[in-house]
C-alpha cells in the first residue's frame, strides 16, 4: 500500500512535523505502554482547509515489530489531538462476489458479498494519516503479523493504537470505503466476524467510530475541480482531498455524506 508519491522513511529518533506537544524530556521512546489521551487543553483550532500540500511533503513511516514501541508514542500524541483521521487498508481481494454486478445488486446483497470476504480474510497493513487541531499531518503504515508475530505488528498492539486514534468525536475518512471501514471494524473487534446485516453493521460503526464517516470518492464526485479517481489513494492522499473538501466555497452541506461508503449505499 504506497500512497502514490508519498515518501517512506526510516523510524527517526524525531518526526519533522511539528507535534500539538512534544513528549516530555528525557523520553526513551521505548516504552511498551500505548500513550493515554491527554488531558492538556487543545490547540486553538486552525482553518479546515490546510496550506497547499503534495503527498510527498507529508512523512509516512513504516512501522514493524521492532520499531513499535517507538512509533505508538508519536502516534499516540497525534491521536491525543486528533482533528480527523484518514484510514486505508490494504487487503487481499475478493474471492466471493468478485464477478457480480454491484450495480445490479441491493444495499444488503452487496453487504452479504462484503462480510463474506471480509469474514473470510485478513488485512495486510492499514495506513493511518493524522491531521491535529493545529494543522499537524504525519502518517503511519502498520505491517500485519500472519504467523510471525516478531516481523508484523501484533493483533493486540494494532488494535490499542486504532481504538485510541479511530474513535467517535474524531473525523473518519477513507476513499471508496466499504472494505476499508469494514476491515477497520473487524480489527478493532477483535477478529470477530461483522455484524449479519447492514443496519447491525452501520450500528457497529457508529458506536466505535462516532457519526463522521466520509467516504471522499463520493464527496469529491459533486465538486469536478477536485480529483476523483485517486487510484490506488493512501491514507495520505485521502486526508489531503478531505481537508479540502471541508472547505470547497460549494461545498453545501457534506453531513449527507455521513457513514455513506462506495461499494455499500452506492456505487
Amino acid at each position: 500500500m504506497n500512497p502514490a508519491g508519498a515518501v517512506y522513511q526510516s523510524p527517526p529518533s524525531s518526526f519533522a512535523m511539528p507535534l500539538p506537544y512534544a513528549p516530555p524530556a528525557g523520553s526513551s521512546g521505548t516504552t511498551a505502554t500505548l500513550m493515554p489521551l491527554q488531558r492538556a487543553p487543545a490547540p486553538a483550532p486552525v482553518p479546515r482547509q490546510p496550506e497547499a500540500l503534495p503527498p510527498s511533503a507529508v512523512p509516512v513511516y513504516e512501522v514493524w515489530a521492532e520499531n513499535f514501541d517507538e512509533m505508538q508514542i508519536t502516534i499516540g500524541y497525534f491521536a491525543a489531538h486528533a482533528r480527523c483521521v484518514a484510514v486505508n487498508v490494504h487487503y487481499p481481494g475478493v474471492v466471493h462476489g468478485a464477478r457480480q454486478d454491484l450495480g445490479a445488486l441491493t444495499v444488503e446483497q452487496r453487504y452479504a458479498i462484503l462480510k463474506a470476504n471480509v469474514d473470510a480474510l485478513k488485512p495486510i497493513q492499514v495506513g493511518l494519516a493524522i491531521c491535529t487541531e493545529g494543522g499537524s499531518i504525519a502518517a503511519w503504515e502498520l505491517n500485519l503479523c500472519d504467523s510471525d508475530e516478531a516481523v508484523g505488528v501484533p493483533m493486540a498492539k494494532l488494535i490499542r493504537v486504532l481504538r485510541v486514534t479511530c474513535r467517535p468525536g474524531v473525523e473518519l475518512a477513507t476513499h471508496a470505503g466499504a472494505y476499508h471501514v469494514a476491515y477497520l471494524m473487524k480489527v478493532i473487534s477483535g477478529g470477530k466476524q461483522l455484524p449479519s446485516d447492514i443496519d447491525g453493521f452501520f450500528r457497529a460503526v457508529r458506536r466505535s467510530l462516532g457519526d463522521d464517516v466520509y467516504d471522499v470518492a463520493l464527496m469529491a464526485a459533486e465538486y469536478r475541480d477536485l480529483p476523483v479517481g485517486l487510484a490506488g489513494a493512501g491514507s495520505v492522499q485521502t486526508i489531503l482531498v478531505y481537508m479540502g473538501l471541508w472547505s470547497h466555497p460549494h461545498r453545501g452541506n457534506l453531513d449527507r455524506f455521513r457513514c455513506v461508503l462506495q461499494g455499500l449505499q452506492a456505487v
